[in-house]
């Protein structure tokens, strides 16, 4: 193990917050599968329903982020995480309720989606900021990193766990488990010791929270990095976020993939990501981070291709699409864990939640557009017409976007990068 794997290991905190993240994020791909085939197999939703449903758990970040990352900014960010986790595991677990209740409808679905978002974005804010408070500058790419691997088996463990939750004891009565899962995390980040530094909060003048929302606008955008990945997540998010409202509804009623198999599916994602994630040293050594970042785009796209294009024999078409799945991950792990560490690091202390909340406003922003557009599209031209063309637009984008950053070979720990 390297060094800075040995430090991170030394530090009870981080690993507290680690395993609280993990235990979450178990929780999280549990509700992934079991969420839209509550739509799908309990309340009869269609393509329009599925695209809605994306829709509202994306309106959050795109009407609020920016003023979430500004507030994060101005409170003790640990706070906002754990008040934020309880809110999102009450509102999930009122799920299971409603059903048993036999008052669940598709608008209670949409309802949670739109507050659990709202409680997101304040938490995804201070989140990246607070990860920073807990770990110093050097290790905050190999912290990063095992949150990467972390989450690789959360998505290992999830989706299989989600399938056959919902095959034995129904979906709604599966998103109890995420439910309690936000609730040991929120006991796990109440158990931490180390001190958070003390907010600065702006006085006179200066306090005023547009302004503030300015500056970390004004921030990514100035910073050509910062400018170039979050506008490449942008229109990529604007495509996949079509391409995603469909995903599910297309594997459980188009393919007929029973929810045991389709859990499978997804759940092979964790795996290829973890060992995506243990590769992204060799792979920017040996390509370069601008190159690998160009290579992730490209083989991201190619494993969703192949989901619209699947066909013959059930365990035909669950193998292709098990390949699109690991191709997909594997070479995600690696923008993700970059885009994280390069947010962090080009930042100052002052300015992170204010930045990390744009990036993901910026980022998430077009979630809601894209899946209201997957919605209308997939009802009048079919679903597979939808996902291939969102595939395209997706990766020719992002490619073009991201090609000035191709000589970037090393991660730049400053402000200085290519234009």
């Amino acid at each position: 193990m390297s060094s800075h794997f040995n430090g991170l290991w030394r530090q009870p905190d981080f690993l507290k917050l680690w395993a609280g993240t993990t235990i979450a994020d178990v929780g999280t791909q549990v509700t992934v599968v079991a969420l839209p085939l509550t739509a799908v197999l309990v309340l009869g939703a269609g393509p329009m329903d599925m695209g809605l449903l994306a829709a509202t758990g994306g309106v959050p970040s795109l009407v609020f982020g920016v003023f979430a990352g500004a507030w994060a900014d101005r409170l003790p960010r640990r706070p906002v995480i754990i008040a934020t986790a309880t809110i999102v595991g009450l509102l999930l677990g009122s799920i299971p309720v409603a059903s048993i209740a036999g008052v669940l409808r598709i608008e209670w679905l949409y309802a949670v989606e739109f507050l659990a978002g709202l409680a997101g974005v304040l938490a995804g804010a201070a989140y990246q900021a607070y990860i920073p408070t807990l770990v110093d500058t050097p290790d905050l790419h190999e912290a990063n990193t095992r949150l990467e691997q972390s989450f690789s088996v959360a998505r290992t463990i999830g989706p299989g766990l989600g399938g056959a939750l919902v095959q034995w004891l129904t979906a709604p009565i599966a998103i109890a488990v995420d439910a309690v899962s936000y609730f040991v995390a929120d006991l796990l980040l109440l158990w931490i010791r180390h001190p958070e530094p003390p907010v600065t909060r702006p006085q006179g003048r200066e306090a005023n929270i547009w302004r503030e929302m300015k500056e970390g606008l004004q921030f990514t955008l100035a910073d050509p990095v910062l400018r170039s990945l979050t506008t490449a997540v942008a229109s990529a998010t604007l495509f996949n976020s079509a391409f995603f409202a469909l995903y599910i509804l297309y594997l459980s009623r188009t393919l007929e993939i029973p929810p045991v198999l389709l859990g499978v599916v997804l759940g092979v994602a964790g795996p290829s990501a973890l060992v995506g994630s243990l590769l992204i040293g060799p792979l920017n050594r040996t390509f370069g981070v601008g190159r690998c970042l160009l290579l992730c785009i490209g083989v991201a796209a190619i494993g969703r291709l192949i989901v619209p294009l699947a066909t013959g024999p059930m365990m035909v078409i669950v193998v292709l699409l098990i390949i699109g799945e690991v191709g997909r991950a594997f070479f995600n792990a690696n923008f993700g864990v970059t885009f994280r560490t390069l947010q962090q690091t080009r930042t100052p202390p002052e300015l992170r939640g204010r930045v990390s909340a744009t990036m993901n406003t910026m980022s998430r922003g077009f979630w809601p557009l894209g899946s209201l557009a997957g919605g209308v599209l997939g009802e009048y031209v079919g679903i597979p017409t939808t996902m291939v063309l969102s595939v395209i637009g997706a990766a020719a984008i992002g490619l073009w976007v991201l090609w000035p950053l191709r000589t970037m070979d090393e991660l730049p720990l400053s402000r200085e990068g290519p234009a």
